[in-house]
């Protein structure tokens, strides 16, 4: 993986808040890099229909974790509130 400057601040960021946030143009190697840096986290594709519909029908279910969750992929935010 190549190293990038912004690994250090990135988890500076996660040990005071909640989550982060990694936004890039596709094939960048976001989840690459998220992966490295938090492998003890669960990853949850919601572009995977399976995983998207449990994400609308339970969405605290897909969050419980006692390492913490990480969540990737693009999803339309209107879809899982109906």
């Amino acid at each position: 993986m190549i190293q990038r400057n912004i690994e250090k601040h990135i988890s500076s960021l996660m040990n005071e808040y909640f989550s982060v946030s990694i936004f890039g143009p596709r094939q960048c190697g976001k989840t690459t890099l998220a992966k490295t840096l938090f492998p003890s986290f669960s990853y949850a594709n919601l572009e995977d229909m399976n995983v998207r519909s449990l994400a609308k029908n339970d969405p605290a279910g897909i969050v419980q974790n006692d390492h913490g969750v990480l969540r990737i992929g693009i999803i339309d935010a209107d879809d899982l509130d109906r």
